[in-house]
């Protein structure tokens, strides 16, 4: 991956808001973490209408993270394991991210609520679970959940597997922990925060002063753009779209090896027929 982005990071004031466009590619390197960590910068990680905001003083650990998220209705999803949890007439998005696990810290999680989703679900009095696959249950992590002024359904996370946001409570029988009350700070021992009650950042994809936009890429980046001043402007760079991803790099050298291999029998097997 072109390392520009990270010094980029590096170089940013102390209280920066850094944007980053992972559209084009997913994965965010571990440097970008260590580039925050221990500071007042934010990172915004943008794809597909869905914002990661990062503080700095959050990262407890770093590492590579991808950033790629499926978003089903109920009625589209194939889990029965996890349909199960909830009553047949319950309505409820999934959101499935990248196997990523723990992350580098707590993060706050925006997921647009476009008309479809504020129809289907609603726009306030939500509920946000974990589905914990390893127990077939859930964790309670927010409720009261109201869509933001600027448009997003917000909850807080720091570890990456299935949630659900809902308009309905899902069965008692199926509620494994509860990590927060309604309306209340989590206990120290929680690193999760409702996110209608919590201090949030209220960053914005338009340029501001104190945001830079940036877009991660394998290939190599073109010179950086100013776009034309309106107040201070905002660095903005754009990268080009990946050529490969690594699981097509990996699928290609498995089958060339495995071509090898067929083209060395058939010349064994040749060699043996005519002796």
């Amino acid at each position: 991956m072109n390392e520009n982005y990270i010094e980029k990071i590096k170089a940013a004031n102390d209280e920066k808001t850094i944007i980053i466009d992972c559209t084009k590619n997913s994965i965010i390197k571990k440097k970008a973490f260590d580039a925050i960590k221990n500071t007042k910068k934010k990172l915004i990680l943008v794809n597909d209408g869905i914002q990661w905001v990062f503080s700095g003083e959050d990262i407890t650990g770093t590492k590579n993270i991808d950033t790629k998220i499926l978003i089903y209705k109920f009625a589209e999803y194939g889990n029965i394991s996890l349909l199960n949890c909830f009553y047949d007439e319950n309505k409820g998005l999934i959101i499935e991210f990248a196997p990523n696990g723990k992350l580098p810290g707590k993060v706050l999680i925006k997921i647009k609520a476009d008309y479809t989703f504020r129809n289907y679900i609603g726009e306030k009095n939500l509920y946000i679970y974990r589905y914990i696959e390893t127990k077939n249950g859930l964790e309670l992590i927010a409720e009261k959940i109201e869509m933001s002024d600027d448009g997003f359904y917000e909850f807080y996370i720091d570890h990456n597997s299935k949630y659900i946001v809902t308009q309905d409570k899902a069965k008692e029988s199926a509620l494994i922990k509860v990590s927060t009350k309604p309306n209340s700070n989590p206990d120290k021992n929680s690193s999760v925060v409702p996110a209608s009650t919590a201090s949030k950042p209220t960053p914005s994809l338009s340029p501001t002063p104190t945001a830079a936009i940036l877009t991660p890429s394998l290939s190599p980046a073109p010179t950086a753009v100013e776009p034309t001043p309106t107040t201070t402007p905002s660095l903005v760079i754009e990268l080009p779209e990946t050529s490969l991803r690594p699981d097509q790099n990996s699928n290609i050298i498995v089958g060339a090896l495995i071509i090898c291999i067929i083209i060395i029998c058939a010349v064994l097997i040749i060699n043996k027929s005519e002796q």
